[in-house]
């Protein structure tokens, strides 16, 4: 990810926001940097056994919860 991209995520998730609020190119890199890291499984990122925006929402309060601002 770019460093634009990067302190615009950052910025959505220590103000609590949803992805909803990211830009669509934001949300597509997290949602890569997810899928392709191996840690969002299969079916959520497929929309099959979740929600791919929940989850990616629940992982960045888990940052936001951990980032030492």
């Amino acid at each position: 990810m770019t460093t634009e991209l990067d302190q615009e995520i950052r910025d959505v998730a220590t103000k609590g926001d949803t992805v909803s609020e990211l830009s669509p190119k934001a949300y597509q890199a997290l949602f890569n940097h997810y899928a392709n890291s191996g840690d969002m499984p299969y079916g959520v990122m497929k929309a099959r056994n979740g929600d791919p925006d929940e989850w990616l929402d629940e992982r960045l309060q888990e940052w936001a919860d951990e980032d030492p601002k």
